[in-house]
């Protein structure tokens, strides 16, 4: 123990003490408790009443076996800070003996409460209550404890079709007897229309055990909350085995669901209120056999389905890892396929075609493909199998009624797949696929697309990306000064023009456009030098939609200018003249890519675009004396766009400017600078800028003698002006400087209790008179109703040194933009000196604050432009020294004694209000001390850890709930996080475990912490790699359960290759299995590539290749790439004149790699006599 003496205090401290003296009395009074015996009744009823700070507390006894039932028959808390307490124990100053709070606004009778001890109290605390309470002394035994809940309910409720515990525990715990189903039976369930609310139903069934279950709904209706659950296993309280939830609202039957497991219950689960009932269900026993998987969902279907041109999977895995036969194309050869138009929906047609190793495929849409609705798609990809998800290069959607583009498809495998939707289908189609030789043709480096060498450089782009265009040959012309090139065109879609031009080295261009039309994604660009495909030489781009062009000036002897077209119909009108000029004679814009003529200088239409040609222009200065005004004035009118007006004022040495908006509107469209000196090109002059969206209700004040006002226009669109500006010439002494913002006030109005500076400076460094408070005296503020914004009223009150101030609030409203501040000091100016700050809105007294210093200020602030405000408040001198004759001021547990503190162990300081770190560890549950403060492990919180921590995911174990800073632990368990078995009542250990040192002794087959799982074992494996030891599973990461059996949704997705995870099940996309959609069996269909061997569906690869298929390459040790090549991201980067997944084949698509006169033919060079190598480039 240590005792501790002082007579410094910090201010939180101090806080401390106060808020000790003050409140503590309140929870630790003297209350007596009533004892009730069994099945006895204690009424509380307390009838309406607005008193505030009210706190009414009730203690109860009954002996040691029983517990309570609260019965809140009418309760009524009208306020948001009122509520109701109920916790165990005599003590209600102990936040960890809460068990439940109940706030306001409540106008409800709620649950039953029942408290598991045999002592409780019940507390109403604040304003507005109006309550009727009947609490009973009950046998705890006779009650089932609800484990998600506070609840209990009557044993005589328990497994009666009917559930009381909120979520199903008395119902779903029963013990339920199975059906037993041989394969091929079936069992109906059929719930006819009921509005009971509460209803549960469940029913468990069995098979053999290699078969499983298919549940068809044949009728189902649902209310809102009512739900239907279907798990495996025999045990429907167990949420883990829950492998689909379907919600009402439902109105129609639900797709089949199938259960992978020889056991499995449903149930059927009415709301709480507003129940609406209906259902009819069969449930059969199956062979999984004879059903296919439909890996991106639940569903199966049956084998007799599969490959009929009508996909039943979602993902249309039972059509689309078919075994089609592919038709093959010679060169030049052509399949059609022609698809009238039909509604049949869900439609699955594939087409599978082949060519030679050289050759690819073009596919063209002879005839517009017509998808009605958005679920209807076609599919095409390269490859072979139409369920390979990453060998799709293009979807297209419905609605579509254009033919698309031609696509062309650099492999000599492809697949085609016309998809109906699942509802409202309508397609048709008529396609021609021709195979092509790929050498002639230009990859688009940008896209998955291929062009014709017919088409490059033709002057319409086919490369989404103009590679076919961008890379021609295009010659330039050359122009002498004062020359002129002309440009004039009307096109349309796709259209790439490119226009070279030169000029003498000292020499520049003029581009000029006399008419002007591009519409949607239609663009020009101009650019310096001579590659249009180099983006850093564009200086503009001048995008579609856009109603003008200026002339643009480019500062170089070589240009290109390009017009390109849109994908879609998109008009380009240009009529464009581009004039060499000498560029000497030309002023530049520094802040922009331009060059504008002098001719247009300080013309009033700025061309530059941050206005350089306008503001540095020599502008003639007003000279205003004291007193004299300027005005600006411009009535609604339209005025061309890129105005610049400027107006220069003068005036002496000693004077400002004050700049009064009489009047703007929102007509103004533009905006209006104002700036310091004489120079509007300075940036850094600029003080104010206005737009139409700003405020102009507060003068402007320029603190110098010299001042610049500019009104611009837009670049665009016409501008319109309102304004009436009056600027005058003031004596800057007679004015107030705003420090903490860019404006001056008349010292007129200073301290008049309205602030005009943005931060009250005007009214808070006032000299105000303090208030001295002797000991037992009060000072009231009392400022009634009051709408006048931007008001501002500040109190200073002093007392004696070992004083300080609680500040008792009767009533407060304020606004939302309204506040009031408390400090230290006597400077309400010092922002440092801030201790408090209560923010609009609000509406009731807030809690009673306190100041541990001898000198305070309080401001009452109204808002800025709306303001509603009243305070009523008792600012009272307090004591801060210790003083033992009254209540206790010591914090955490410490003792008063000839006025000083004695602290517990762990704590020191005048009040015992800091955390000695001098001794052994006083921080709890693996707290560290450091700086006099406990640094908490995960979940716990307090001065010395010993508080569980509520405010993010709970922390309790075990269904255990956190409310409060304490666990209240499920029935079985006990311990600060509730991980620990409770044995000292009666046996929580299921499935004849035993409870011997906190912790359940288990038979076989069973484990966890109450038996209540099966223990893995040879007859019981842990699945999906996880590992047994003990008798229970580790699990491998992305798994969970007691046999590792569900995916464990709960963090980041463990599904792979695009898999989602819902109810603890991975949904794979097609093409992926496995429990993580990790897996591609090979098989026929999904052979191994690159030289691997199929065995056992797993691939064996060849040296250099690894992956599921064998398809990528294997860079993790040497480096498998031939020929130079590298290996990087498990792919080769082969040298020039190579190609191949290992660069093992020369390339022969470019030209020709072949040195020395060899022939490039066959992914192979064809040496002259007297050389060898793989390039030919070795001599013999």
């Amino acid at each position: 123990m240590k005792k501790s003496f002082g007579k410094t205090h910090s201010v939180v401290q101090l806080l401390l003490i106060l808020w000790m003296t003050s409140l503590i009395h309140i929870a630790v009074g003297d209350y007596s408790a009533t004892y009730l015996p069994e099945g006895e009744s204690h009424f509380i009823s307390f009838p309406h009443t607005s008193e505030i700070r009210l706190y009414e507390a009730t203690l109860l006894q009954t002996n040691a076996t029983n517990g309570f039932q609260v019965v809140l028959q009418n309760l009524r808390i009208y306020d948001d800070d009122s509520k109701v307490q109920i916790g165990t124990g005599n003590d209600p100053s102990d936040i960890r003996s809460v068990i439940t709070t109940i706030r306001g606004h409540t106008h409800d009778a709620l649950d039953h409460v029942y408290v598991d001890n045999n002592e409780m109290w019940f507390a109403a605390i604040g304003s507005g209550l109006d309550h009727g309470v009947g609490i009973t002394a009950i046998d705890l035994l006779n009650f089932f404890p609800c484990l998600g809940s506070i609840m209990n309910v009557s044993v005589t409720l328990v497994c009666d079709g009917y559930y009381d515990c909120d979520n199903y525990e008395d119902e779903s715990s029963c013990n339920y007897s199975a059906t037993y189903l041989p394969e091929g039976e079936s069992h109906f369930i059929s719930l006819p229309d009921t509005s009971e609310i509460r209803l549960y139903e469940a029913t468990l069934l069995q098979t053999n055990a290699s078969n499983g279950f298919r549940v068809v709904f044949q009728n189902v209706r649902l209310s809102d909350d009512s739900i239907v659950q279907i798990g495996t296993g025999n045990d429907p309280s167990d949420i883990q085995s829950v492998i689909t939830t379907i919600h009402g609202y439902t109105h129609y039957a639900p797709d089949h669901v199938y259960v992978d497991n020889n056991e499995m219950w449903f149930a059927a689960i009415g709301p709480g209120q507003d129940s609406y009932f209906r259902m009819g269900v069969g449930i059969a026993a199956i062979d999984l056999l004879n059903f296919f998987p439909c890996l991106g969902s639940i569903m199966n279907v049956s084998v007799t389905l599969v490959c009929d041109g009508y996909y039943d999977c979602d993902n249309y895995e039972d059509e689309s890892s078919c075994n089609y036969s592919a038709t093959y194309l010679q060169k030049g050869g052509s399949h059609f396929i022609s698809l009238p138009t039909t509604t049949t929906t869900r439609l699955y047609i594939a087409t599978l075609l082949q060519t030679n190793a050289t050759n690819g495929f073009r596919v063209v849409f002879q005839d517009v493909p017509y998808l009605e609705n958005d679920d209807n798609i076609v599919q095409i990809g390269i490859g072979n199998d139409p369920s390979d998800i990453q060998s799709v290069i293009i979807t297209i959607h419905g609605y579509t009624r254009y033919a698309p583009d031609d696509v062309y498809v650099y492999n000599n495998e492809m697949w085609i797949a016309a998809i109906g939707a699942k509802s409202d289908s309508e397609l048709k189609m008529d396609v021609e696929i021709i195979s092509i030789d790929l050498s002639t043709l230009l990859a688009c480096s940008g896209s998955k697309m291929i062009v014709l060498p017919t088409l490059l450089c033709d002057g319409l782009y086919h490369c989404d990306h103009y590679e076919d265009e961008l890379a021609c040959n295009y010659s330039a012309t050359y122009l002498e000064v004062g020359e002129s090139y002309f440009i004039n065109m009307y096109s349309y879609e796709r259209l790439y023009n490119v226009t070279l031009l030169q000029t003498n080295a000292m020499k520049g261009f003029r581009v000029f456009f006399q008419d002007f039309l591009l519409y949607s994604d239609a663009e020009v660009k101009i650019g310096t030098g001579n590659d249009p495909s180099d983006n850093q030489s564009v200086i503009t781009t001048i995008h579609g939609s856009v109603p003008y062009a200026y002339d643009v000036y480019v500062d170089t002897n070589e240009m290109w200018f390009v017009a390109k077209g849109g994908k879609d119909k998109s008009p380009v009108v240009l009529d464009v003249e581009i004039i060499s000029i000498k560029l000497s004679a030309f002023f530049y814009c520094s802040s922009s890519n331009m060059s504008v003529s002098p001719t247009v200088l300080c013309d009033g239409l700025y061309q530059c675009d941050h206005y350089e040609d306008e503001s540095a222009c020599d502008y003639s200065s007003t000279y205003l004396e004291e007193g004299e005004s300027y005005f600006i004035y411009k009535p609604i009118s339209t005025f061309n766009s890129r105005s610049y007006k400027v107006t220069l004022l003068q005036t002496n040495a000693m004077k400002g400017f004050r700049v009064v908006y009489q009047h703007s509107s929102y007509y103004f469209h533009g905006k209006a600078m104002l700036g310091t000196g004489n120079d509007p090109s300075d940036s850094q002059s600029v003080i104010t800028i206005f737009n139409k969206d700003t405020n102009y209700d507060q003068d402007v004040y320029v603190n110098t003698n010299e001042m610049w006002f500019a009104v611009i226009g837009t670049k665009s669109t016409l501008s319109r002006f309102d304004i009436d500006v009056e600027i005058i010439s003031i004596d800057l002494s007679t004015f107030f400087y705003c420090s903490s913002s860019n404006i001056s006030v008349s010292t007129t109005v200073l301290c008049d209790g309205l602030y005009h500076c943005d931060h009250f400076e005007d009214e808070s460094a006032c000299n105000n008179l303090a208030t001295y408070l002797q000991k037992g005296e009060s000072h009231f503020i009392n400022i009634p109703l009051t709408r006048t914004s931007r008001w501002f009223n500040a109190s200073l009150v002093q007392t004696s040194t070992m004083y300080g101030f609680r500040i008792a609030f009767q009533y407060m409203d304020l606004s939302y933009d309204d506040e009031v501040q408390i400090g230290t000091g006597n400077d309400p100016s010092d922002i440092q000196s801030v201790t408090t700050t209560i923010h609009g809105a609000i509406d009731y007294a807030p809690d009673d604050v306190y100041v541990g210093t001898n000198e305070m200020w309080f401001a009452v602030i109204g808002g800025k432009s709306y303001s509603r405000l009243q305070v009523e408040a008792e600012i009272i001198p307090f004591d801060l020294s210790i003083d033992c004759s009254g209540s206790n001021p010591c914090q955490n547990g410490g003792t008063c004694e000839d006025n000083a503190c004695t602290c517990v162990a762990g704590f020191n300081g005048v009040v015992c209000s800091t955390v000695d770190c001098s001794g052994s560890n006083p921080c709890r549950n693996g707290g560290t001390c450091k700086n006099n403060a406990c640094k908490c492990a995960a979940r716990f919180n307090g001065a010395l850890c010993g508080t569980v921590d509520c405010s993010g995911s709970n922390p309790c174990r075990n269904g255990g709930t956190c409310e409060n800073n304490a666990c209240t632990c499920a029935a079985g368990f006990d311990g600060a996080l509730c991980g620990t078995v409770d044995c000292s009542g009666s046996n929580p250990c299921r499935n004849g475990g035993t409870c011997k040192n906190n912790a359940c002794k288990c038979p076989a087959r069973f484990n966890g912490a109450l038996c209540s799982t099966v223990a893995c074992s040879r007859r019981h494996p842990c699945r999906n790699g996880g590992t047994c030891e003990n008798n229970a599973c580790t699990c491998a990461a992305g798994f969970d359960g007691a046999l590792c059996g569900t995916v464990d949704c709960s963090g980041s997705n463990p599904c792979r290759n695009g898999g989602t995870c819902k109810n603890n099940a991975c949904k794979c996309p097609a093409r992926f299995n496995g429990a993580l959609c990790s897996t591609v069996a090979c098989s026929r269909r999904h052979p191994c590539r690159n030289g691997g061997t199929c065995k056992k569906k797993a691939c064996k690869c060849a040296a250099g290749f690894n992956g599921d298929l064998c398809s990528t390459v294997d860079c993790s040790g040497s480096n498998p790439c031939r020929n130079g090549g590298t290996c990087e991201n498990n792919a080769c980067t082969c040298a020039a004149g190579f190609d191949g997944a290992l660069c093992s084949t020369v390339d022969c698509s470019g030209s020709n790699p072949c040195r020395n006169g060899g022939v490039c033919e066959n992914n192979a060079c064809t040496c002259a006599a007297g050389f060898d190598g793989a390039l030919c480039n070795q001599g013999m």
